[in-house]
């Protein structure tokens, strides 16, 4: 490989992994309970949206805001900021495999809440 390959390819490469850090500095105030964080790093909000939206049509039970906020917060501790309380929910259910694909994403339930409350607020 050449020298010039080499850094075009370098060049390339960190054009493509600053997408997700300019998505994520356009962003408004970041709101953990209806943002999922990982994917607010990697997705628009009109995909955020559109994933909440297939959730809801999965689930139509669920279509409110308020099931979608008290799911959200079930067994969420006063004291506990509510990105951690998130954060904990969220590794639960992948490590108790409590996840849905949606739209080609495999998602934890409590990620695809977010979505869908973020759906339903925006």
């Amino acid at each position: 490989m050449s020298r010039r390959t080499f850094i075009a390819l370098i060049v390339v490469g960190l054009g493509i992994g600053a997408i997700p850090v300019v998505r994520r500095i356009r962003r408004s105030k970041y709101e953990p309970l209806i943002e999922p964080l990982i994917i607010a790093y990697i997705l628009t909000k009109d995909e955020i949206h559109e994933l909440g939206k297939a959730y809801i049509n999965h689930f139509p039970e669920e279509n409110s805001i308020d099931v979608l906020d008290t799911k959200l917060r079930t067994h969420h501790e006063a004291n506990q900021p509510i990105q951690e309380h998130i954060a904990k929910k969220i590794a639960a259910d992948f490590k108790s495999d409590n996840t849905i694909m949606i739209e080609g994403w495999i998602l934890s339930i409590t990620e695809a809440r977010q979505c869908a409350l973020f759906s339903k607020l925006n």
